[in-house]
């Protein structure tokens, strides 16, 4: 029981550490400079999440025009059946890919494999995060119950790229307000903000690429792709049979993905 308190006592000591560290760098702002990093910040995360989209979309364009033709041809049940097969396809030869990231890793100096294991460790959490954990139940897209109760579960809001672009961008906007504060901050700040910076500078589009992919997992799963039951979208304007949803769900899931696997840093 003592254990216990001594942890909580540990967290309540950060939280208010940080909390601190980030009231002292933001305490000499004027309003002006303030309204000023607010702006400045927005703007840049608003272009660079559209160009980063935009760039990937123009080169998955031929992918997306395949794929819309190749539902149209053979149905969207046996599509979306051949894609799980390669999926499934994808998935088996992950351990021989593995094994071959394993050697190259041993063959690393020690500094090089500290740094690889931390950034990983921090990627597969905001994976798993922005999915929803190991049973991709929850995470990210399922924020719409929280948010307007559960008969609203399935949004398509919240269960689109909508939501992606949304986290992406409030997520981009974050980091660089903090990059913006980042000489303000007192001399005995907590070692963590040099943690946390030298993520920003170096891996932040890793963590952006997690979360998509997190996000498109959970949407594959919630298509049926992954062997599940399908739950309909409960705001569409319009109503679908139900094969339409399970296509519209794989087809954002698969956006996702695209997202995920394309993000890269476009200056």
């Amino acid at each position: 029981m003592n254990t216990a308190l001594v942890i909580r006592a540990e967290k309540r000591e950060l939280f208010q550490k940080i909390i601190s560290d980030l009231k002292y760098a933001l305490k000499d702002l004027t309003t002006e400079e303030l309204l000023q990093i607010f702006k400045d910040a927005s703007l840049q995360s608003f272009k660079t999440t559209i160009k980063t989209k935009r760039q990937t979309l123009k080169n998955a364009g031929s992918f997306i025009k395949n794929t819309y033709v190749r539902y149209k041809k053979n149905g969207i049940i046996e599509s979306v059946q051949s894609d799980a097969e390669r999926f499934e396809n994808f998935l088996t030869s992950l351990p021989g890919k593995a094994k071959s990231v394993y050697d190259n890793f041993l063959k690393l100096k020690r500094e090089e494999q500290i740094e690889i294991v931390a950034v990983t460790i921090i990627t597969v959490a905001i994976f798993f995060a922005a999915g929803g954990g190991l049973d991709m139940e929850g995470g990210i897209p399922d924020t719409d119950i929280a948010l307007m109760g559960i008969e609203h579960h399935r949004s398509f809001l919240t269960h689109s790229i909508f939501i992606g672009l949304g986290v992406e961008f409030v997520g981009r906007f974050s980091l660089l307000t903090l990059q913006r504060i980042k000489n303000r901050m007192p001399a005995d700040r907590h070692q963590i903000w040099n943690t946390v910076y030298n993520y920003i500078d170096k891996h932040q589009e890793k963590a952006i690429a997690a979360m998509w992919l997190g996000v498109g997992t959970h949407l594959l799963k919630d298509s049926g792709m992954l062997g599940h039951g399908v739950t309909p979208y409960k705001d569409l304007p319009i109503s679908m049979p139900m094969e339409a949803h399970q296509g519209l769900f794989a087809a954002n899931g698969i956006a996702s993905g695209i997202f995920g696997v394309k993000n890269k840093k476009i200056p």
